[in-house]
């Protein structure tokens, strides 16, 4: 994951702040959707092969 960073100068100390790339932000949860979804999808899966 990538980060964007900026430093503005607050009291006269130099600060830097970060925050997530949000087009990885977005790709990540839609990754991470998918995955809980075949979770879900294997689960069904083994509690029918049980009955």
């Amino acid at each position: 994951m990538s980060t964007e960073s900026r430093r503005p100068l607050e009291d006269g100390q130099r600060v830097r702040y970060y925050r997530l790339n949000t087009e990885d932000v977005e790709f990540i949860q839609k990754v991470l959707d998918y995955r809980q979804r075949q979770r879900e999808e294997r689960e069904r899966k083994r509690q029918d092969e049980q009955e």
